[in-house]
């Protein structure tokens, strides 16, 4: 083998590397900023929902009510309402993990 195909063929084989090693560290910056994105949507989502339900916390009615409306426009795995005082569980909502009509 002559010493150009040797220098070409190491040269695409760098290439190579080169691009394998910026695909994956995009794609991991990628997903880094996805969960970052949706870490900041869960907050701002509790945040406005505490807001909401400071003059509202008596009636549980309207408490059950607002916990819905925002789980159920949301994608949400589950939104827990605690009481300050006894940290009990006043309100929980969990969604099913599992997505109908998908193949295993």
């Amino acid at each position: 083998m002559s010493l150009y195909k040797q220098l070409l063929i190491a040269i695409c084989l760098f290439v190579l590397v080169i691009f394998s090693g910026s695909f994956f560290v995009s794609l991991e910056n990628s997903r880094e900023q996805s969960n970052n994105q949706l870490q900041s949507h869960a907050q701002d989502a509790a945040t406005a929902l505490g807001l909401s339900l400071t003059p509202n916390i008596d009636d549980p009615a309207m408490v059950e009510l607002m916990v819905s409306s925002i789980f159920d426009s949301g994608y949400f795995s589950s939104i827990r309402v605690r009481d300050i005082k006894t940290g009990n569980v006043t309100l929980e909502r969990i969604a099913s993990p599992e997505i109908p009509n998908v193949p295993a």
